[in-house]
């Protein structure tokens, strides 16, 4: 059995929704950046989960994905069988399949049948099992909570006393991108949230982070391909006129 790219980016996708989790709806765009997917291939992946009731997806403002439900409760076998065809290690252990002729006296289906128990109940894995992940749960921690601080690679190294190296390395493996990349990337959620609540962008890039407006101004372009005064001007012609406008 081979795990098509869709099973692979289906996971991949959940994965990233479970790390934001506490940051509300995701929207495709900002998925589709983490994970280096293209957004053709996530706009068809997304809306098959939110069917099948494994995310939930809200449209306008604000909107995109989250997860249904706390993200242990998920198995990786309920996302593969929504891309896979054929799942079971043995064609006769598949669903539907017909009565095996051998099954009375067959030495290997109690393996095959084991096998596919546990595929079916093993977890996602939200979490890494090894040692790196501890630390990197702490960065991810640190980081989420003092996003609006001066974060390096360096001060971080520092913090919690590893390599830069090695830190930068394992952030890489684990988290799917880099340190600098994630810090920027939390730092300009959190100024479109303040944007979309009707502050200022001249106002907002000091609170989340950003050292003065040029960078500001820079990565969200960069991200988002329009700058911070489009964006908010985007959101009010959304919004329309007011009532009794």
């Amino acid at each position: 059995m081979m795990i098509s790219t869709r099973g692979r980016y289906a996971i991949r996708v959940m994965l990233d929704l479970a790390q934001h989790q506490q940051e509300g709806y995701q929207p495709m765009k900002e998925v589709a950046g983490r994970q280096g997917i293209s957004l053709k291939y996530l706009e068809q992946i997304l809306p098959a989960l939110s069917r099948n009731g494994l995310v939930e997806g809200m449209h306008g403002k604000g909107g995109g994905y989250r997860l249904s439900r706390p993200p242990e409760e998920y198995t990786i076998w309920e996302i593969l069988r929504l891309t896979e065809p054929h799942l079971a290690p043995v064609a006769c252990l598949e669903e539907g399949a017909p009565p095996c002729n051998r099954a009375d006296h067959c030495l290997t289906l109690p393996l095959w049948r084991e096998l596919n128990r546990r595929m079916q109940e093993a977890p996602v894995g939200f979490e890494v099992p090894d040692e790196s992940s501890g630390i990197i749960a702490g960065v991810l921690r640190y980081i989420n909570e003092n996003f609006n601080d001066d974060i390096s690679l360096d001060s971080l190294s520092e913090q919690f006393f590893v390599s830069k190296y090695h830190l930068s390395r394992e952030f890489k493996r684990l988290v799917g991108t880099s340190v600098y990349r994630y810090i920027i990337q939390k730092r300009l959620i959190m100024a479109k949230q303040k944007m979309l609540a009707g502050l200022n962008p001249t106002d907002v890039y000091c609170n989340c982070g950003f050292g003065d407006y040029a960078n500001f101004y820079r990565a969200f372009r960069a991200e988002y391909g329009i700058s911070p005064k489009e964006f908010c001007t985007g959101a009010l012609r959304k919004e329309g006129p007011k009532p009794g406008n």
